[in-house]
């Protein structure tokens, strides 16, 4: 006789239900013209293959088993690619932040790998899908992956409470990242840590420096920014914590290939970048008082 169990659910925060755009299994990448780019959040699944994964500067590799979010709006690209194949859920909607954050992900953040049966599933799912059943297949498969990569994050959510360093740090670089005196030294102040221990820190973690972090999610603001229609180069520059609106242009214009105002005329004709503001509104910036009273 099997034992009954009984599992009693916390009520779920109120938030509006997220709305799947696209379910797809993607075969034929050398088709697609690069880079890519979604309107809403997007979640890949690697079913076979290696490829380069590349977002901005910074590269990871990916192969079967690999999951990875891509933020709206963000320009990828897989390179060295062989025999890629990946499904992918587009999705978006004013639920789709609620339903992230326990996540804690950023558009730089490394892809999930060891998931190759997570990755069969999706495939599984998407195969199957008719007309009729796709809204509620696509999204019953995104929150039963994005459920079990909770699961993969508890551990890490758990020891941030009380002795993760590099958690809490993290959480105060996506919180001030506008900011224009967020340094390391600044952290440094903070949490009472040396500026190198800290370097060294957050590049064990994140695979990437703090600088071309923090210079990553200031120049996907001013790409938000500025498809939403912005002229002002001196308001995009502060709002995404740079005080010299030339040293902006400069860092923006290595970024992303384009000077601000080249980028601003190209999202005018461009309705992919029209619809980036509708999923990613712009995350509030704390000053340094209200960054330590959250500590």
């Amino acid at each position: 006789m099997q034992d009954s169990v009984c599992h009693f659910v916390p009520p779920a925060a109120a938030y509006a239900r997220v709305e799947t755009l696209r379910f797809v299994y993607e075969t034929e990448i050398f088709r697609l013209r690069q880079p890519l780019r979604q309107t809403g959040y997007c979640l890949i699944l690697v079913e076979g293959g290696t490829a380069t994964l590349r977002r901005g500067r910074v590269m990871h590799p990916v192969e079967r088993g690999s999951v990875v979010l891509i933020f709206p709006g963000q320009e990828y690209s897989f390179l060295d690619h062989s025999e890629l194949t990946y499904t992918y859920i587009v999705f978006g909607g004013d639920g789709a932040e609620a339903l992230l954050e326990p996540l804690a992900l950023s558009p730089v953040s490394p892809p999930f790998e060891g998931l190759a049966p997570l990755c069969a599933y999706a495939l599984e799912r998407c195969r199957e899908t008719v007309p009729q059943t796709a809204a509620l297949i696509s999204e019953s498969v995104l929150l039963y992956v994005l459920a079990r990569l909770c699961e993969l994050r508890l551990p890490l959510s758990s020891a941030r409470s009380n002795r993760n360093l590099y958690g809490a740090v993290l959480d105060c670089v996506r919180r001030r990242f506008r900011d224009p005196d967020l340094s390391l030294s600044e952290l440094g102040r903070i949490y009472s840590y040396s500026e190198k221990y800290l370097s060294a820190l957050f590049k064990k973690n994140s695979g990437v420096g703090f600088s071309a972090y923090l210079t990553e999610l200031r120049v996907e603001l001013a790409r938000e920014l500025l498809a939403a229609g912005e002229t002002s180069m001196s308001s995009v520059a502060h709002e995404c914590g740079f005080r010299d609106p030339l040293y902006f242009s400069r860092v923006f214009r290595r970024a992303t290939g384009l000077s601000p105002s080249e980028y601003r005329k190209r999202a005018e004709h461009d309705p992919v970048l029209a619809f980036t503001r509708r999923y990613t509104p712009a995350a509030p910036c704390l000053s340094s008082r209200q960054e330590e009273e959250t500590i």
